[in-house]
């Protein structure tokens, strides 16, 4: 009884190394049930990380088609205004000269000062001083007679802008009116030697404006409380 007991514990033995040996060789050779099973949802979720990650550089690769698209508009739109605003920068310092030149002559008409033939341009208060003797000398019409009890003080010193009896900064709040178009607000972003720069509220677009622009009326600014 006990021999036929032993040996059926040795053959069970040998029956489950047997299977052990069997299932390891599958492993090796790649076959074995659970391994195959285990294989497959590993490779599941391989092929959802690679398809995320598909559909996320997808999105970003659109997203930076659209944003270089936009930069590249605005850039284009910045570059335009800037040369319109160069034209008229430039149109109305000419425009400017030439008013000055006419003043000067009218001036030198006047007076008969021969010398005022080699003078050189003169300055805005020179011109002021001079239109003062020519209301002395004879009439003039009432709107040069408006234009010379007018004149607007304007001018650039140590990076501020002097107007009308008042001190503007970089970074103050302003005002702009134009004699053709509407008042704006925005931010002075910058002075310079004898201009300066107001970045309007509504948009971020930048508008350049000299200082015989404010002489001459073409624009006015006002301070604006933030």
């Amino acid at each position: 009884m006990e021999e036929d007991f032993a040996e059926l514990k040795e053959l069970m033995y040998k029956e489950k190394l047997k299977s052990l040996k069997e299932e390891l060789q599958q492993i090796r050779d790649g076959i074995h049930p659970e391994y195959l099973k285990r294989l497959r949802e590993l490779e599941r979720i391989r092929d959802e990380r690679m398809c995320f990650a598909k559909i996320s550089r997808d999105y970003e690769l659109t997203m930076i088609e659209k944003e270089y698209k936009q930069e590249r508009e605005h850039s284009l739109a910045d570059h335009e205004n800037l040369i319109k605003e160069l034209k008229d920068s430039i149109l109305s310092d000419l425009q400017d000269k030439k008013r000055t030149v006419d003043a000067e002559r009218q001036v030198m008409e006047i007076t008969g000062n021969a010398e005022a033939e080699f003078r050189t341009i003169p300055t805005q208060q020179e011109i002021h001083d001079d239109l003062k003797l020519l209301q002395k000398s004879k009439p003039i019409s009432s709107k040069a007679s408006a234009d010379a009890s007018n004149t607007i003080e304007a001018r650039i010193e140590d990076g501020k802008l002097f107007y009308e009896k008042r001190w503007y900064h970089r970074g103050q709040h302003v005002y702009v009116e134009g004699k053709d178009s509407a008042r704006i607000s925005g931010i002075l972003s910058s002075i310079g030697h004898n201009e300066f720069i107001v970045k309007k509220t509504i948009d971020g677009s930048k508008l350049r404006i000299t200082i015989a622009q404010l002489i001459n009326g073409k624009y006015s600014i006002k301070r604006r409380s933030t």
